[in-house]
């Protein structure tokens, strides 16, 4: 701990959660980080999920949640 008793060498702690927005579905994205190093730890909703609305509302024919993983999540594939 710092001199102060409440931050952690280093610096501040980042922040977790976190609310982000997806511009490419219009969907809000709450992330949570590990508060020492911000790696991202978890998200809602899941990264598969808003690469599968993405592929439902940019193409014609709508795709399965199934092949847009198969595809690795390329939802032009």
């Amino acid at each position: 701990m710092s001199q102060d008793g409440l931050t952690p060498p280093g610096g501040p702690p980042y922040t977790s959660p976190i609310v982000g927005f997806d511009t490419g579905t219009g969907t809000a994205i709450l992330q949570f980080r590990d508060q020492t190093s911000g790696q991202l730890q978890f998200q809602v909703p899941s990264r598969t999920a808003l690469q599968y609305a993405e592929a439902v509302a940019t193409t014609p024919e709508g795709k399965t949640i199934n092949e847009v993983e198969k595809s690795g999540g390329d939802v032009l594939v």
